[in-house]
Parts: C-alpha cells; structure tokens; sequence
C-alpha cells in the first residue's frame, strides 16, 4: 500500500501524543471552585455532559483558573469505558470507539462547590499510566454530600490521550480534536460516497454500527470482507478476508470517515477479496 500524505485539508492541527517528565504531587489548597457552563466540542460536536465543568484556582496562582472536567461524565459521552480500580487509587480508561453522546441536554451548573481537595490518583489509560501535569481533584457537592467524584485536569489528560486540546472564549467551549498521525490520507473520499460505486461493481455493503464498534462488511462471489473502523483517536482500520488481513489509513473528522479510494481497493486485493 502506497505511503500517505499528509491531509492538511481534515487535520489542520497534527499533534504527537503528549507524556509529560512526571507525575505533579496532589500539593496546593484550592482556594476557589465553581461549578461553570462551559461546553466541551469534539470535533466540531458539542458532547452531552451529565454533570457540568469546575473551574479551579490554586492558592499558589491567585486569580487564575484551570477547568476541570467530571472524568466520567466526559470521558463516556467520549465513547469510552471509564472503571475505579481502587487497589491501585486508579480511574481506568478503557477505547471503545463509540459514537459521541451529542444533541441531549447538558447538566446546567447547579449546585455549589463544597468541598474540593487534590488528590494522589493515577489516570491509567489503555493499560498506560499517563504523566499528569496536574493533580486529580475530588469534589463533593451540596447536592449528594459525601459522595466523592473524580474530576481530572482536562488539558492535562486529554492531550496526554492524543487529542488536541483549544480554548474558544467566543464559545465559552473546550475544543478538542482527534488526533492523527503525519501519515494520513492523500486525495481523501468520503466513505459513504464508495458504496454505490462499490454496488456498481457487484458487492453488497451492509454497515455494522453497535456495542461500540462500526464494522463495513462487503460480499460478492461467495467471499466477505469486513473493514474494521479503528477506536477514537486512531487512524488505522483493519481490512479481513478469511486469514488475510491488511490495513488501511483511515480517518473520521466531525463524524464522517474518509479514505484513499485507491487504497481501499488496494486493502481489498491485498487480502484476497479482489483480484
């Protein structure tokens, strides 16, 4: 398969993952926490949150605040599994390459900030401890006291996942951007736009959208090939037929997915579904 360019017309930003020198120590006294209506955008999609932002200030920076964002809340409407595994003081995270939770209702910012401490969890994502530049908070909350919730630094976190990671005063908005490598797609074709050309030659395409995965399977002549989309945040999906299998530079911007078309038909050859 024929190497990549570089799309600069999907991905305008081009970001490695980010792993910082070391872990920061939970220090510090908050001085100020506030509940906020600050919206998160992934991909140009404003995801559904079910418990609002907190905006932190730390005595050792009076004055200026860093949002922190409800790790479950979040990260689930981000389509990923979210455990505690409290023998090791850890929220887990888990790819699962769901669909964003977008077009619901937000929790409004109600409620008053009790109490808030830093605290000494690790984030473990994908098997991986990520080094935080900033400390996890729990927060307890007027509305349900003694119960604790998790909330982690969102730059912190998220670029530490691989995404890109921008602030919009305009649209009072975290805007966050799924990241791909500098290897991406030449002459990119929406996916949806090959399947009546993929049906003109003869396949049938169903499309598999479930449980967290989209699967394209294509059948003709008594074979299948399935093309398996790769988890959030990465780029390269898997092609199957029988025993072969190949991959496939692949990208999803604002919930569409984009391919070479002359790759995927190479992908196809390459694992016995073409000739």
């Amino acid at each position: 398969m024929k190497t990549a360019k570089i799309l600069a017309t999907l991905c305008a930003v081009v970001v490695s993952f980010v792993f910082l020198a070391g872990v920061v120590s939970a220090a510090g006294v908050i001085t100020k926490a506030a509940y906020n209506n600050t919206k998160v955008l992934l991909n140009n999609r404003e995801l559904t949150l079910a418990a609002p932002l907190v905006a932190i200030e730390d005595e050792s920076n009076p004055g200026f605040t860093v949002n922190y964002m409800p790790v479950r809340a979040v990260l689930e409407s981000m389509g990923y599994i979210v455990e505690w595994d409290a023998a090791n003081n850890a929220v887990v995270i888990t790819s699962q390459g769901a669909v964003p939770l977008t077009d619901g209702v937000s929790a409004p910012a109600a409620g008053t900030v009790s109490k808030a401490e830093y605290n000494a969890t690790k984030v473990i994502f994908d098997g991986n401890e990520l080094q935080l530049s900033a400390a996890l908070i729990s927060i307890v909350d007027e509305a349900a006291l003694g119960f604790t919730v998790n909330y982690m630094p969102v730059r912190a976190v998220l670029e530490g996942m691989g995404y890109g990671v921008e602030w919009s005063e305009a649209e009072n908005a975290i805007r966050l951007t799924s990241q791909v490598s500098e290897e991406v797609i030449a002459e990119p074709v929406a996916l949806r736009d090959m399947f009546p050309k993929l049906e003109a030659q003869g396949f049938t395409v169903d499309v598999i959208s479930e449980d967290g995965r989209v699967e394209i399977i294509l059948t003709a002549d008594g074979k299948t090939a399935t093309v398996f989309a790769p988890p959030m945040g990465e780029t390269m999906a898997k092609v199957v037929c029988g025993s072969e299998e190949t991959t496939l530079a692949f990208v999803i911007v604002d919930g569409s997915s984009f391919v070479n078309e002359a790759d995927f038909m190479t992908a196809l050859a390459e694992v016995g579904f073409t000739e």
